[in-house]
């Protein structure tokens, strides 16, 4: 099956929750409710799906990047539910955590749904709104349908392959000795839609538990009595087109629905966030309207930089919801070693030769970058410590929401034409981006561009640079960068580590972000093809930032999320029905609201043919026990 994708962008940012190698698969897994017991069959199967999820960097951190954005109101909407907050990893699976994402058979949103399918489930599709794309919203949608499987088979697994097969064509993929067990044995027979999500999770796991600070958080509220967008988008003092971005269920641009409120959200600088907000119409009688921060700010919406440039806003994936196939690789191929002689016009002898472990090739001393304009207007990159604490926020490289992905800083664990196969970049490329000769790899410390200069998003000062020298690099005018970072005309000053803006325009109220460069002693051999980090190792683990408030004081790391509340499970058992003068398979499927193959599946009918007085077993909801007994 075909899935035609429609990408709304989003901010990207670093690579702090990729792990340093595939994750391996356990024996035996929690998950969702369950525990599970992989076949060594069942582990390879699954370690194939992990390695194609994690083979690449960038798609693998702007996916955690999306879930630090948007599982905050995923997990709330799962808790509220009363279903396991493992399903949240069907939702990547469906859709990337892509709002807008629209299927080959026109199905919508964070979780791929139907229109009617939608309706069925709560959710308000029209030419007005399409609530498909509304991310608590539809969740509860998801949680919804997943629970009326789950009553027919009493097993999240099968629930889930039903999301995918329908809840008849899931009959076939399931074993009625699984219906209600508490543990499973997890064998490569199993529906591959089912392994897929389980892969999702060991995949994820580990870095959405990092809950890092989002560059842009969705502040949610209601809209209570007011219907004109336009009036909302004043009332926030944000950029039009970041409000719709972050509401694309907004189908009509002027106004809401009369008579119906809804949860719409504002999109803010994650330098304010301080925890997940519950949606503010669980209750609309009770809770209060969302009170607006004192602190308010124009949000520029960043649009996500992809591996490569598709020519329409239209792309046609199959490996979401497709087996994916081993000898394919899912991304534009990078080069082989002999294209990479290609790829180079003169390459110098024996460049291309691997160097001994014990022998490192010569290095090219780190440089000032030219100086474009001799004038004293133009004053070079000064210490970021001149500036006062009040004016800026200081990050770790490895904190920078978009650390390898449009730069990384070079540490010397790996050759330059190693980390252009890493991040998918042809050789000639990368050297050409930074200034680089091949075959001489450049200090540790040196600040490694993967992107085009002139597609660059964000630069970052060094020492010795000046405003015109960086306007020149990346082929923009000065003013076009005061714009961007609101910079008065007469100020040329940038300080060494400052994160300019190159494209879009840097939130109003948001500080100067200076970055912090680790401290390279002694450089370290190359290593081997065992043990190879993905992420320079002596850029320290991320942790909670400390941001300067206007007071001189510090704002507290984010609060710890608090442990979510025991999860509902829906009620049904199994009775023994027996079988009255003219009932029909048909007629008792209705009765206990379950399915007329699952009944046969159970009870091994070979046929629709039942006599009066047999026994069948049957898959009762709460409502329909007294019906049977």
């Amino acid at each position: 099956m075909r899935w035609i994708y429609l990408f709304i962008l989003i901010p990207i940012s670093s690579l702090a929750g990729l792990p340093a190698q595939t994750t391996p698969i356990p024996d035996h897994m929690r998950f969702c409710g369950m525990e599970l017991v992989f076949t060594p069959e069942a582990k390879t199967v699954l370690s194939e799906h992990v390695r194609y999820i994690q083979q690449n960097p960038r798609f693998f951190n702007q996916m955690l990047q999306r879930g630090y954005q948007y599982m905050p109101f995923i997990e709330e909407a799962l808790q509220d539910a009363g279903v396991p907050e493992d399903l949240k990893y069907l939702a990547i699976q469906e859709s990337g955590l892509r709002p807008a994402v629209v299927s080959s058979s026109n199905a919508v949103g964070f979780w791929q749904f139907k229109a009617d399918a939608a309706r069925e489930n709560g959710l308000r599709v029209d030419d007005k709104v399409d609530e498909r794309m509304h991310i608590y919203r539809a969740s509860v949608a998801a949680a919804r349908y997943l629970t009326k499987s789950f009553y027919d088979f009493d097993n999240w697994i099968y629930a889930v392959i039903a999301y995918y097969e329908g809840p008849t064509g899931a009959v076939a993929h399931t074993d009625p000795a699984y219906f209600g067990a508490s543990s499973m044995t997890v064998t490569a027979d199993l529906h591959w839609y089912a392994l897929k999500w389980i892969a999702h999770k060991i995949a994820y796991a580990d870095g959405l538990a990092q809950k890092k600070r989002p560059e842009v958080f969705l502040m949610p509220y209601s809209n209570r009595e007011e219907h004109q967008i336009k009036q909302l988008i004043h009332q926030h003092q944000v950029e039009e087109a970041a409000f719709f971005e972050a509401n694309p269920w907004m189908l009509d641009k002027k106004r809401l629905p009369k008579g119906e409120v809804f949860t719409y959200y504002v999109p803010r600088s994650g330098t304010l966030y301080t925890g997940h907000i519950p949606d503010p119409n669980k209750a609309p009688a009770i809770n209060p309207p969302m009170p607006i921060p004192q602190q308010t700010e124009v949000v520029t919406w960043e649009p996500e930089v992809e591996n490569w440039e598709p020519e329409t806003e239209t792309l046609v994936i199959d490996d979401l919801l497709t087996e994916p196939d081993p000898e394919s690789p899912p991304h534009p191929p990078v080069a082989s070693d002999p294209q990479i002689a290609e790829d180079l016009e003169t390459p110098p002898p024996g460049s291309m030769e691997p160097q001994p472990a014990t022998e490192r090739p010569p290095t090219q001393p780190k440089q000032a970058p030219t100086v474009v304009v001799q004038d004293p207007k133009y004053p070079p990159a000064a210490p970021a410590e001149q500036l006062p604490a009040s004016r800026k926020v200081t990050f770790d490289f490895s904190d920078d929401l978009h650390y390898g992905l449009s730069y990384i800083i070079y540490d010397g664990s790996k050759k330059v034409v190693d980390l252009a196969e890493q991040y998918e970049i042809r050789f000639r490329h990368l050297l050409m981006w930074n200034g680089l000769a091949p075959g001489i790899e450049p200090a540790p410390g040196t600040i490694l561009y993967l992107t085009k200069p002139q597609k660059a998003e964000y630069h970052v000062v060094e020492e010795g640079e000046t405003l015109p020298a960086i306007a020149a690099r990346h082929r923009l005018g000065v003013r076009k960068i005061q714009k961007s970072n609101r910079m008065d005309r007469d100020d040329y000053q940038v300080f060494v580590g400052q994160k300019l803006y190159l494209k879009g325009k840097k939130p109003k109220q948001e500080k100067l972000i200076v970055l912090s460069r680790p401290i390279f002693e002694q450089p370290e051999p190359y290593p081997t093809a065992q043990n190879q980090p993905v992420r320079p190792r002596n850029i320290p683990s991320p942790q909670p930032a400390t941001e300067s408030t206007e007071e001189g004081g510090a704002r507290p790391p984010l609060p710890p999320t608090p442990e979510p509340s025991p999860q509902v499970v829906p009620r049904s058992r199994w009775v023994m029905h027996t079988v009255q003068p003219g009932e029909t398979l048909w007629q008792i499927s209705q009765r206990y609201e379950t399915k007329v193959a699952i009944i046969k599946q159970v009870n091994s009918l070979e046929s629709d043919v039942i006599h009066v007085g047999q026994q069948l077993k049957v898959r009762a909801r709460e409502d329909s026990f007294s019906q049977a007994e």
